[in-house]
């Protein structure tokens, strides 16, 4: 069987990393598949090493299509239903990311919707209006022609069968995995990172990419409030970069919060596991996830979270987080206390490890696998 995998939004740096997890794993376990990777656009070298490692396996390649990707989100602003058409065969067609078909006559596809942002709350979508329009016009026709679409949480595919409640029937979950680096006994030493980075005291800490959904703004507010308000609090460690319109959390971090909160910039997965690891917790109250990512590599390691209590986060933390309404000061105010209530024990710590080690790329590709086999079994 031949499994062609759109693969452009393998190339996102953030969102792209739980879904090159679980479409590498993929590949490796169906060894008896041959699968190609549709590309579009050349990929950064920064990830030469991941897709070279899977051409180099024998049974798969890469190959490019003769048009751009701009090309294509060109025909899908002006809601051309053959946008993303692919001139390869093969017998299942995936878009690896996102509810991209890849032509009207291929008739086995598999889309995938990690949240419905675009749609719901616009106004806190990583995309630009233009990326919103091509992501309805794109997902209304994953609705029509696509097989099965899976979604990275129950919460998205409630949300997606709220809106097409005509997809119930093709709607399927499957969760994130995190890189496997988390599971291991692989760290840094922390008193070196303490010196590059300054750390002198307890933290907790915040990391990905700092957009508006992410909720920095009230998550500061309540922390600076209770720090007028004499409370001793753990310091803030921020890693990840600032979309340029969160500027202005940045210079409120540098103007008002310089003593209590530090950012610095990405690191790599075992610098940043060895912070997670030696911090007091994850402070997670965004408006709007599909997963949270952070959320399980925080449990990875048996640390506390505080999240908010909206969109997926109280299903993915799985009752074992602290709960905040992410538009209210004072209910994040309340949380952070609680946070600094907390009294951790072993089996606290454990309830956590455990939790986290259900949410792997090996499991994600192994429920994936079963949806390839439904949507091969089907008769059309």
């Amino acid at each position: 069987m031949t499994i062609c995998i759109y693969s452009e939004p393998l190339t996102v740096f953030t969102s792209g990393t739980p879904m090159r997890g679980l479409f590498g794993e993929l590949i490796k376990q169906r060894s008896n598949d041959y699968f190609k990777l549709i590309f579009r656009n050349p990929y950064s070298e920064n990830l030469n090493d991941y897709f070279k490692s899977l051409s180099e396996l024998p049974n798969c390649e890469i190959v490019f299509e003769k048009y751009s990707r701009k090309f294509s989100n060109m025909l899908a602003l002006a809601g051309y239903s053959n946008y993303n058409k692919v001139n390869y065969d093969g017998d299942v067609f995936i878009s690896a990311g996102t509810p991209d078909i890849m032509g009207t006559d291929k008739k086995k596809q598999i889309v995938m919707v990690a949240d419905l942002s675009s749609i719901r709350t616009p106004k806190n979508s990583s995309l630009k209006w233009h990326g919103n329009l091509i992501f309805r016009n794109s997902l209304k026709l994953a609705v029509e022609f696509a097989l099965k679409i899976v979604c990275i949480s129950n919460f998205t595919r409630n949300d997606l069968i709220n809106i097409y409640p005509e997809s119930v029937e093709k709607t399927a979950v499957v969760y994130n995995g995190i890189d496997n680096s988390w599971f291991d006994d692989i760290y840094e030493d922390f008193e070196t990172l303490k010196s590059k980075f300054s750390i002198k005291d307890k933290y907790w800490i915040w990391w990905g990419a700092v957009t508006n959904r992410k909720n920095l703004w009230n998550l500061l507010k309540a922390y600076q409030s209770l720090i007028n308000e004499g409370y001793k609090l753990p310091r803030i460690l921020i890693i990840g970069n600032f979309a340029p319109n969160q500027i202005f959390v940045k210079d409120f971090i540098e103007n008002e919060l310089i003593d209590y909160v530090k950012h610095i910039t990405f690191q790599n997965v075992y610098t940043l596991k060895t912070l997670v690891k030696n911090s007091g917790g994850l402070l997670f109250p965004s408006y709007y996830e599909g997963f949270g990512l952070p959320v399980i590599e925080a449990f990875s390691q048996g640390k506390p979270v505080m999240h908010s209590e909206d969109s997926s986060l109280p299903e993915i933390a799985g009752g074992l987080g602290i709960n905040c309404d992410p538009y209210n000061i004072e209910s994040i105010k309340y949380a952070l206390l609680k946070m600094v209530e907390l009294k951790d024990d072993e089996n606290e710590i454990l309830r956590r490890k455990q939790w986290a080690s259900r949410f792997t790329y090996r499991n994600a590709s192994l429920e994936f696998s079963k949806i390839i086999d439904e949507v091969m079994a089907n008769d059309i």
